[in-house]
């Protein structure tokens, strides 16, 4: 799904952790993304584990708080998900035609995904085409995990209109902020609990995977081997 920047046109991104609640609102064009405004909400920690909602009431206490922060109405609101509900893959097809590709596609969803079709939203993006072949990258979300956050906005009175994944959204900032350099790369997005492992073949993923060594595990050795209160420790771990 393209995101439709345009002159009166308000973005707004979320991405909810297992710390902190953390929204963006673009502007602009498609040629040039202005940052309008950004924030941070505190979450405790069992509100969210792996980025799965625990605690719906908290969650939704920090949306609202977040909510009153904003300067501005959004038109268009999206937010990421990760963990075990969420599936993605680089796969190569080797068929161009438009009708024939997008059967290709769903049954490939059908082949490398662990679920039921039916229980699963899926996407796919053009990465390349080459010779008679396509370069897709799949993201699959479990309905259950894409109901849950429909759900959370709907009850503070916010359509969600796009799902995306970790790895998709960390390559779509990084392909429009112009950051890539034609070369291999390996990305790291270091979270709370777990981080996002992206390899970039050029300027497109090869591979992702998410990796259970995170800011959590050094805050845990400065309490326990260094003795240091709990704040202090988050703070030398946060930077």
């Amino acid at each position: 799904m393209k995101i439709p920047f345009g002159k009166k046109r308000v973005l707004l991104g979320i991405d909810l952790g297992s710390t902190g609640l953390k929204w963006v609102i673009l502007g602009g064009s498609k040629k040039k993304i202005e940052v309008l405004d950004f924030g941070r909400v505190p979450l405790q920690e069992e509100a969210m584990v792996g980025k799965e909602i625990m605690d719906r009431q908290l969650v939704l206490d920090a949306l609202e708080t977040a909510k009153e922060q904003w300067n501005y109405a959004p038109s268009f609101v999206a937010v990421n998900v990760s963990g075990k509900g969420v599936i993605i893959k680089r796969i190569k097809i080797p068929i161009r035609k438009e009708q024939e590709l997008s059967e290709a596609i769903e049954w490939q969803v059908r082949e490398n995904v662990p679920f039921d079709i039916s229980e699963v939203t899926w996407d796919a993006v053009l990465l390349d085409e080459e010779g008679k072949g396509a370069d897709i990258l799949l993201s699959a979300v479990k309905n259950e995990v894409a109901y849950s956050f429909i759900d959370l906005f709907r009850t503070i009175g916010i359509k969600l209109d796009l799902i995306s994944t970790d790895s998709l959204s960390l390559w779509t900032l990084l392909s429009r902020g112009e950051l890539l350099d034609g070369q291999d790369n390996i990305v790291l997005q270091i979270g709370y609990e777990s981080t996002e492992v992206l390899y970039l073949k050029g300027e497109k993923i090869d591979t992702s995977k998410e990796i259970s060594i995170a800011s959590k595990i050094y805050k845990e050795a400065f309490i326990r081997f260094l003795d240091l209160p709990e704040d202090q420790a988050e703070k030398i771990t946060m930077g």
